[in-house]
């Protein structure tokens, strides 16, 4: 139980990341298949809606003319009906509306059913019979039915405006006349004017309809009606639709029925729209989902690096104590010794004061370490630039390291530049600290070599100054971080010495406030060498202290 708490505590981030993205995961298959049956149904919609629209035109059409008409059918047939006679029929329907009438016709029939078809002429305000023709002909197939159903006395309880659209020149409406006992007595009739439909009832029909449905939308659809296989009759912007090119349609009732209503999306067809919708709801459905994973693993990635740097300072934490208490006690036993007299021999005396002189200023160091790297990381670290030889600042290094090199069997072989050597502008206390960190590194890591190699060099713009150790190296994979704060390599003999894991961090920040560069070059079990780039002076980039 308690290595399973153990676990969970361990790999907590890494479960709460999986109880995300395995939901979301699954929430994005489900929305995949709810995006693509809303797909297949958005596009049944905007047909439909489409449809919708043509049969609304249709209608509007067909109801905006019959209002104009239906009025004069039903006058002129109780006008008949009551024996008012051809001229109160003729008076009547001159005085009434005729726009987008082309003719008015009345047939009565007589005992034997024979159809007397008479005219009405506007000039004279009067019914007149003419001479047959194709008007004639279109009137009498028209009137063909209630023929019948007067010569078979049949009966028509509720008379009905009946639409004729055999003749596809002469439109017509036909309206029965009928006597007291409902019998079929004769017909009244209209040609339509299919002009001033084209101009008048059309157009208002197609923009109300539009605008009621589509609103704002209206002009992204192309609107023509028209009969098929001809100029259309009316159209929006032009449009005269190939066959097949119509999104849908819809056939105009009652005389119009030779009339269709065709109707086209501007930009797509509506399996297009529902695609493009698709890809739309789907693409950012995808990027939401890559935004909150993005965001919970940059959340996790600074969870682990808090937790990872938080684990680095408590290592720090007692690393330094241990390394406080080194130095501390060796200076408090030699204290001791000298204090209580216990040693008499002069020689041992200077020993034992060297030791003493050698852990405080062990001591002194660690403790500016951090000191120092807490004026770096609160932005308060200033430098004292002056002209600074390096061959100097080196030479006072290795005089503080003198007796702990000797009492540890350490070995110093210098190469330095015999002769004059170009200064560099630096904080010689700074440049110091850096080469003292380097210098315990390598004691620190010599794995039982007991050699350190000091170079000091100068190239076209940089004084170098190499440090380098037989110990036990580092692998390529660690050497960019071994510069970063608390870092210490997590594997092999390096992670068994102690260290708080700032001394290469103050070098690189004291280098790189110098104008310079700090590089590594290690192989496992072969040994490191750091090399500081100080510039020259007079090559140094302007930089605030």
């Amino acid at each position: 139980m308690d290595a399973m708490r153990g676990y969970l505590r361990k790999n907590l981030l890494w479960i709460g990341f999986g109880a995300v993205v395995v939901p979301l995961a699954i929430l994005l298959v489900l929305q995949y298949r709810w995006l693509t049956d809303l797909q297949r149904a958005s596009a049944d919609a905007t047909r439909a809606g489409m449809k919708s629209t043509a049969v609304a035109i249709a209608e509007r059409v067909s109801y905006a003319y019959g209002k104009r008409v239906w009025g004069l059918f039903e006058k002129a047939a109780a006008l008949m009906r009551d024996d008012g006679g051809l001229d109160k029929v003729a008076y009547a329907v001159g005085r009434a509306d005729l726009e987008g009438v082309r003719r008015v016709f009345v047939a009565t029939f007589d005992e034997q059913s024979v159809a007397w078809i008479h005219r009405f002429d506007p000039a004279t305000g009067t019914f007149r019979r003419g001479d047959m023709d194709d008007e004639m002909a279109a009137i009498h197939v028209a009137i063909a039915p209630y023929k019948l159903m007067a010569w078979a006395g049949a009966k028509v309880e509720r008379p009905e405006i009946e639409a004729d659209s055999k003749s596809r020149a002469f439109p017509m409406a036909v309206y029965p006349m009928t006597d007291a006992k409902a019998r079929v007595r004769g017909v009244v009739g209209l040609i339509a004017d299919v002009d001033y439909v084209r101009e008048s009832i059309v157009p208002r029909a197609v923009n109300d309809v539009l605008e009621k449905y589509w609103g704002d939308d209206a002009g992204t659809l192309l609107v023509a009606v028209g009969e098929e296989n001809a100029d259309p009759i009316f159209a929006v912007d032009g449009w005269d639709p190939a066959p097949g090119e119509a999104d849908t349609w819809a056939q105009l009732p009652w005389m119009f029925s030779t009339h269709y209503v065709v109707l086209k999306n501007r930009a797509a067809t509506p399996e297009e729209l529902a695609n493009a919708s698709f890809a739309t709801n789907l693409t950012l459905s995808g990027l939401l989902s890559l935004a909150l994973v993005g965001g919970l693993g940059l959340a996790i990635r600074t969870a682990v690096r808090e937790k990872r740097l938080s684990n680095m300072k408590t290592d720090f934490v007692s690393n330094v104590s241990h390394e406080l208490r080194t130095p501390l006690a060796s200076i408090r036993v030699f204290g001791e010794f000298l204090g209580l007299g216990r040693v008499r021999d002069p020689d041992k005396i200077h020993e034992y004061g060297e030791y003493i002189e050698s852990e405080s200023r062990r001591l002194t160091q660690l403790i500016n370490n951090i000191l120092d790297f807490s004026k770096i990381e609160s932005g308060a670290k200033t430098y004292r630039f002056e002209t600074t030889d390096v061959r100097d600042v080196l030479d006072e290094v290795l005089k503080t390291f003198e007796v702990r090199l000797r009492h540890s069997g350490f070995t110093i072989r210098k190469s330095i530049v015999d002769g004059p050597i170009s200064t560099v502008s630096g904080d010689p206390d700074a440049i110091a600290q850096a080469l003292h960190n380097l210098l315990d590194n390598a004691v620190k890591y010599s794995n039982g070599s007991r050699t350190v190699e000091v170079a000091v060099e100068e190239g076209s713009r940089y004084v170098r100054v190499s440090v380098r150790d037989h110990g036990v190296g580092i692998a390529r994979d660690e050497q960019d971080k071994i510069f970063e704060r608390f870092h210490r390599v997590g594997t092999g003999l390096v992670h068994d010495v102690r260290g708080n894991g700032l001394g290469l961090s103050i070098v690189r920040h004291v280098v790189r406030a110098h104008g310079g560069k700090v590089t590594v070059e290690s192989e496992p079990g072969r040994g490191t060498t750091f090399t500081v780039h100080l510039p020259r002076e007079g090559h140094r980039p302007a930089l605030s202290g």
